[in-house]
């Protein structure tokens, strides 16, 4: 789904969510976006719960919006480490 999660920066990571909407297409409110490539993104929907924000993915070539997780520590509990087979 996605080997990274945005930063804090100015014009970056989760402060271009709204232009990255504008950009994609992305018309649902109340979402931080955490991941992405243009053609998908991960992100935070604040709209049930502004303490604890849904996990849902965003399939903008589909206009599809898929619930991941109930909360960022849901989500935090799937990822892994991926093991590099060049190190043995």
């Amino acid at each position: 789904m996605f080997d990274s999660l945005y930063g804090i920066e100015p014009d970056e990571g989760i402060l271009a969510t709204e232009y990255l909407k504008e950009e994609w297409g992305i018309t649902k409110d109340n979402i931080i976006l955490i991941a992405g490539d243009g053609h998908s993104f991960t992100a935070l929907d604040y709209e049930m719960n502004l303490a604890s924000p849904e996990i849902i993915y965003i399939d903008t070539e589909r206009d599809d919006v898929h619930k991941i997780c109930d909360d960022f520590d849901s989500l935090m509990g799937l990822m892994f480490t991926l093991e590099d087979d060049d190190d043995e």
